[in-house]
């Protein structure tokens, strides 16, 4: 697991930029600035924030509207299984190519970064997404940028990136959960969609879950 080390970076660059942000509250767990012109789209399974940063990028904010008590993650492994099986889903559900995965500490929380691309009505497009699960909720930031290493995106990028913030007291061990159900392993458990305002929309968002259904079978076949 890498450590992000955030702090003194991102103060540090977010000088040059002028846009407005503005506080948003994603859930009373999670709160984070972004441009102030945004628009909320509520799916069945997720509420989406969109804002526009400039002409070339975007940012994303989502979060599950239905809990993961069906998924038990009892420790950090079981956290790294969860994520394994969300970039399955994520990856599968935008039709993209993974450019690179890294495990984050952000705020003393564990996050899947995800970098990757897809052709979305006929152009490329590029994803920087920050995956979180956090009681039983799954969030989402995207960065959505239309060239590959956009240079005006590293400042604002870095500056949304800081301005997030989480309910005090919260640890790593709000990610993980004692709850388990007959269904606990049950299979393609939804999580999410990502859409992008007047650009793209990405697809849904599946969970994929082979080992639990592997030992749910193994229960059942033994009793």
């Amino acid at each position: 697991m890498k450590k992000l080390l955030l702090l003194t970076f991102l103060f540090s660059t977010t000088i040059g930029f002028t846009q407005n942000l503005v506080p948003y509250k994603v859930s009373e767990d999670v709160s984070i600035n972004i441009p102030k012109d945004f628009q909320v789209k509520k799916k069945p399974h997720n509420t989406i924030t969109i804002a526009i940063i400039d002409d070339n990028n975007d940012v994303m904010v989502s979060k599950g509207n239905k809990k993961t008590a069906n998924v038990p993650v009892e420790n950090v492994e079981d956290l790294l299984t969860f994520y394994d099986n969300l970039q399955t889903g994520f990856l599968r559900g935008l039709k993209g190519k993974l450019i690179n995965r890294e495990i984050i500490e952000m705020d003393k929380k564990m996050f899947l970064k995800l970098n990757c691309a897809a052709v979305v009505r006929g152009k490329k497009q590029y994803f920087d997404s920050y995956l979180l699960l956090l009681n039983d909720y799954t969030y989402a930031i995207m960065f959505v940028h239309k060239l590959p290493n956009d240079t005006n995106l590293i400042i604002p990028k870095a500056k949304i990136l800081a301005s997030l913030k989480f309910k005090p007291g919260l640890t790593i061990h709000n990610q993980f959960n004692k709850e388990e159900s007959n269904f606990a392993f049950k299979l393609g458990k939804l999580v999410g969609a990502f859409l992008v305002y007047g650009a793209f929309v990405a697809g849904l968002v599946y969970l994929i879950i082979r080992n639990r259904k592997r030992k749910r079978n193994a229960f059942y076949n033994n009793n």
